[in-house]
């Protein structure tokens, strides 16, 4: 008789996701912007916070390649700066996501009835109140910053987390194998974290890449309206408010943080899309909550 070898679900995974072109893409690309944040400030050709009125609104030039902003100063060096702005924002706003909306989704998905109940009635509560507006209160309260914004972002996106985490509970109580732990004696907080979470990784890992996409709008946007990053701290929101908001602004000025933010997100929504796919089995992710 032949033995049949299974290959585990992440190696089948790793094998797809190398078959894909778009995700190699993206994986390339974000892998840029990763080093862009850890090393541009190394990297700007010039000072990023260094003006030069009599440049103002420089078009690209063999000095300028991105041209000047309405301060003077070098637009392609303060994107890469800012680069570093926007892959934390992802990051906090994910890890803050995670960790709220995970544990409780999975405690609310294998032990259901009251606690289940009580627990998606409080985040159904979350869901009907508008995102942007939820965003402001809590900035009101903890005040402005980076860190502060991205607390409020990461908890108007912990409801989708948590129907993920939830979702993936419920269909895996029901394995045999956590019926076997329970009868061994398994204490419920070891059946979450060596057994329920392993197994609901792959849908929360597609919804980590779908979260980073909204952070980084979230950022971008809450930046655009003067609650996130402050001057002169550059981030590709704040670049495009400050030009926006000048009477004799440039369209030219706009264009290139405004680029960035699109290739960031569709970068991580096609890492997304690879993931569930490569994954094989079925992924309930939330894109509805948006910032």
């Amino acid at each position: 008789m032949t033995a049949v070898l299974v290959r585990p679900w992440h190696t089948r995974a790793v094998r797809r996701l190398r078959a894909n072109r778009g995700v190699i893409v993206a994986l390339v690309l974000l892998a840029l912007l990763t080093v862009l944040a850890i090393a541009g400030s190394h990297l700007a050709p010039y000072d990023p916070d260094a003006q030069n009125l009599r440049q103002r609104y420089g078009g690209p030039s063999t000095t300028h390649w991105l041209g000047t902003d309405l301060y003077g100063r070098d637009i392609l060096s303060r994107i890469v700066v800012a680069t570093r702005i926007s892959m934390q924002a992802a990051l906090e706003a994910v890890s803050i996501a995670a960790l709220i909306g995970v544990p409780l989704g999975l405690l609310a998905g294998y032990v259901g009835r009251r606690t289940d109940a009580v627990l998606s009635r409080i985040v159904d509560a979350m869901l009907s109140i508008p995102g942007l507006l939820l965003a402001f209160a809590i900035v009101g309260v903890l005040g402005r910053g980076l860190t502060n914004t991205m607390i409020a972002v990461g908890v108007i996106l912990a409801p989708a987390f948590f129907r993920v985490a939830r979702a993936s509970a419920s269909t895996i109580r029901q394995e045999p194998y956590i019926e076997a732990a329970r009868s061994a004696g398994c204490t419920r907080r070891r059946l979450l974290v060596r057994h329920l979470l392993p197994n609901a990784a792959a849908p929360l890992l597609v919804q980590a890449s779908v979260a980073a996409g909204l952070a980084i709008v979230a950022e971008a946007s809450l930046s655009f309206l003067g609650l996130g990053v402050q001057p002169p701290d550059a981030s590709w929101g704040s670049m495009i408010s400050e030009v926006f908001r000048d009477p004799n602004r440039k369209l030219s000025a706009m264009i290139f943080p405004a680029v960035m933010i699109s290739l960031t997100i569709v970068a991580f929504s096609v890492l997304g899309d690879g993931l569930r796919d490569a994954i094989g089995r079925e992924t309930k992710v939330d894109t509805t909550v948006q910032p």
